[in-house]
């Protein structure tokens, strides 16, 4: 059984789907976002973190 780690949304996903998903938004990202996050050295942990990270760097926010 896959160990889960609590969602900002209440739900529990594993940590290879969590990380699947991360990898999927980050992939449809454009390529100049995926470069300053690389080039940032930041530590995403969650899909919500990179969301608004990279939200940030388009000069957004979904809030």
């Amino acid at each position: 059984m896959n160990r889960s780690f609590p969602q900002s949304s209440g739900t529990y996903e594993s940590a290879a789907a969590q990380q699947e998903r991360m990898r999927q938004y980050f992939a449809s990202l454009p390529p100049y976002i995926q470069e300053g996050i690389h080039q940032s050295g930041v530590n995403l942990r969650t899909e919500a973190e990179l969301r608004q990270f990279a939200e940030n760097l388009m000069g957004y926010s979904a809030h």
